[in-house]
């Protein structure tokens, strides 16, 4: 899993820079399913803002202030990346009762790396599991169907907590990007961002 939660992360002045700026938030519904269970139906949905996404740029004026964000978080953690393949902004809305959103990986590949900066105080903590699958085996068995494969295995394996990282304005949370996790919902907080 390789964790690290750096507090302070990135120079409050570049933070400052996004002060003000009204970002365009697309709504993505449906991202979890009530009580873990997807019988039940979706529930909410969070707002997205995407930047970068597989290495190419989309159109967002927001680009070049988030990829300096990233390449200051990156350089505040001492790790090295030879390629940034996604930049975007994720808001959530206060929930009642808290809700978890379903476990899932960014990316199966092995040497990748997840950043997650939290940009405001908030609860909802980022929920990191103990993987108990082999994941070298996944493209051979699911042919590279992994959403497939992180379907039936969360829904059938009971998921062991490694730690949970509440969300505090300028930490940046890094791990192995094929860490199983999940985001929370606030419950006490207005968003979560």
């Amino acid at each position: 899993m390789n964790l690290r939660v750096l507090k302070d992360a990135v120079p409050i002045g570049l933070l400052d820079t996004l002060k003000g700026i009204d970002v365009p938030w697309y709504y993505r519904p449906g991202v979890v399913h009530y009580n873990n269970d997807p019988t039940e139906g979706p529930g909410p949905g969070v707002f997205v803002h995407r930047v970068l996404e597989k290495g190419e740029h989309l159109s967002s004026e927001l680009l070049s202030i988030l990829h300096r964000i990233a390449v200051a978080a990156i350089h505040a953690s001492g790790e090295e990346a030879e390629e940034i393949l996604v930049i975007r902004m994720v808001l959530t809305t206060k929930t009642n009762p808290p809700l978890i959103n379903d476990a899932h990986i960014d990316r199966p590949e092995e040497g990748t790396r997840t950043g997650i900066l939290y940009l405001e105080d908030s609860d909802g903590p980022t929920i990191l599991y103990r993987n108990k699958a082999d994941l070298r085996e996944i493209s051979s068995k699911y042919r590279g169907d992994f959403h497939s494969y992180m379907q039936d295995y969360v829904n059938h394996t009971e998921l062991e907590v490694f730690r949970a990282v509440e969300p505090t304005f300028n930490t940046l949370v890094l791990f192995n990007s094929n860490t199983i996790h999940s985001a929370s919902y606030p419950s006490k907080f207005k968003t979560r961002k």
